[in-house]
């Protein structure tokens, strides 16, 4: 299993669809006609892909910086009771493949985005989730930060929280209380690739992609 940060629009566009697959046409959590979940913070951010040993992708994270259009769950909830002179970065389009669901998948992803906004100068991370998730963020030492409220973009009946971290703080409590998850964290994980390295590996001969 690998996991890389895209930078080659081929890539990004099967990740794209990938998200599509899952978010839309299995969980049905969002309406889409397009075929694929993107938007413009896509345009500047930093997408990871979980990749199987037949090439085909099985996870998404996604990390976005704080910029002119501030971050995507101010779509609904302004964060500048919170921002202050903190460098925010939102954790988000997390999707994973049924089968991996219940595998350490979705923590290393989480663990790929830790260490980007680490790398690019990340500060504090928040991320949105539906309440019967909180208790997963509060294990990573997330806080919520919001009051449970109601997501359009979202086709289901479960409301969602705003969630916070400081990072310097959360990897110190994690490798206090959860040493295997600070270690997961912060070693340096060669199925892990970042950034401009990934233009190196020769993904697909042909492209594929995971449908559910």
């Amino acid at each position: 299993m690998l996991i890389l940060g895209l930078t080659e629009p081929p890539h990004l566009e099967l990740l794209y669809r990938f998200r599509y697959d899952i978010l839309v046409k299995e969980l049905r959590w969002l309406s889409s006609d397009r075929g694929k979940i993107l938007d413009e913070y896509d345009m500047f951010a930093y997408n990871y892909a979980a990749f199987d040993e037949d090439r085909n992708i099985v996870g998404s994270i996604r990390v976005v910086h704080d910029g002119p259009l501030g971050l995507p769950l101010e779509r609904l909830n302004s964060l500048d009771f919170y921002r202050g002179r903190k460098h925010l970065v939102e954790f988000c389009r997390l999707a994973v493949a049924r089968q991996y669901r219940n595998s350490r998948l979705p923590l290393k992803l989480m663990a790929a985005a830790y260490q980007c906004a680490d790398l690019t100068g990340g500060t504090h991370v928040v991320l949105d989730a539906f309440l019967e998730e909180e208790a997963l963020y509060t294990g990573l030492a997330f806080k919520r930060i919001s009051e449970p409220y109601s997501d359009p973009q979202y086709n289901c009946n479960s409301q969602v929280v705003t969630m916070a971290t400081h990072m310097k703080k959360a990897i110190s409590i994690m490798k206090r209380d959860r040493p295997a998850v600070y270690r997961m964290l912060t070693q340096n994980d060669k199925s892990i690739i970042h950034g401009e390295l990934c233009q190196e590996i020769v993904l697909f001969e042909e492209p594929t992609f995971y449908w559910s």
